[in-house]
């Protein structure tokens, strides 16, 4: 009996280290994934569908910065006159950390200039 307890904890142990390095894990992503993902965090109401991704090394900081550029549409469906709306975000990471993030295509920037 102990034996075969073993058997099932080793095959338990096995499978779960084999489905552990399925997970997408966040350095595996690319600068311009990481960017993506934190548009998505940071944009109100967030279900967005990327269009377009880019990073490039910026040597004129220092060789050790990296922008990224990512590019994106609303997909939830939202009513009204920002319905379907394109949305876009420059990150920066120095060392591979992200040191600031800006919209370039606000999300609120319509809805604000609309007013009542």
């Amino acid at each position: 009996m102990p034996a075969r307890y073993g058997l099932q904890l080793l095959c338990s142990a096995l499978l779960y280290l084999l489905l552990a390095g399925c997970a997408i894990r966040r350095d595996e992503l690319g600068f311009s994934g990481r960017c993506a993902a934190f548009m998505q965090q940071a944009a109100p109401a967030g279900d967005i569908t990327v269009t377009k991704e880019r990073a490039f090394d910026d040597t004129a900081q220092n060789f050790d910065t990296v922008v990224a550029e990512v590019q994106g549409v609303r997909s939830n469906g939202r009513s009204g006159a920002d319905a379907g709306r394109g949305l876009a975000a420059r990150c920066q990471f120095y060392n591979g950390i992200l040191t600031r993030f800006r919209w370039t295509v606000d999300p609120l920037e319509k809805a604000a200039s609309a007013g009542p």
